[in-house]
């Protein structure tokens, strides 16, 4: 019976915190530590090079942004950045005296309890799940034509991507399938 009682409180404290919104980083180091315990989409900006299809996706896109890049000059120059074309983003900072390994001093570097801490307020018990578009979903609207994905990223703000970033950005704002199908069918006839 301790075992089950234990085995069931590991399996709680060590199931992902759940954000509906979007969480901008600077890396993929940031973005790889905090999914390891955080379901959220992440966008990452590779320092200063965040990519224009990238801002033209956070500005049409209805879930809350959340702004968490690094305490050194170089986080507080992109959180600035991104403050100019996101207004209405959320910004949320680390102490940065919580993050340190190695001699480095950034997110991905931030204790766990650190992270949730900042981010606590931003958790949801749990995602609607009932209207998520799959992989099959998208290969099926798309035909597997390059040209077809294009146009709904185009048309829909998705940015540039692969198909499984596509897919995440597309059920992050919510898209249908009868949605996309839809506008593709209006796009291109039968």
């Amino acid at each position: 019976m301790l075992y089950l009682k234990t085995h069931a409180n590991f399996l709680i404290s060590n199931m992902k915190k759940i954000i509906d919104g979007i969480i901008i980083v600077e890396g993929t180091g940031d973005s790889s530590y905090l999914s390891s315990f955080i379901d959220a989409l992440f966008i990452e900006t590779n320092g200063y090079d965040i990519k224009e299809a990238d801002i033209e996706f956070l500005q049409y896109c209805h879930k809350q942004i959340i702004i968490l890049t690094d305490s050194d000059e170089a986080g507080e120059f992109i959180r600035n950045l991104l403050n100019k074309k996101l207004p209405k983003a959320i910004n949320v900072r680390v102490n940065s005296n919580m993050c340190n390994k190695n001699g480095k001093h950034g997110v991905a570097e931030c204790k766990k309890e650190e992270i949730l801490n900042v981010l606590k307020e931003y958790f949801i018990d749990e995602k609607n799940e009932t209207t998520k578009i799959s992989l099959n979903d998208l290969i099926s609207i798309t035909k597997g034509q390059k040209e077809i994905k294009k146009y709904i990223s185009n048309f829909f703000h998705l940015g540039t991507t692969n198909n499984k970033e596509m897919l995440k950005r597309i059920n992050a704002i919510d898209l249908t399938i009868n949605v996309i199908e839809k506008e593709v069918l209006d796009h291109y006839g039968n």
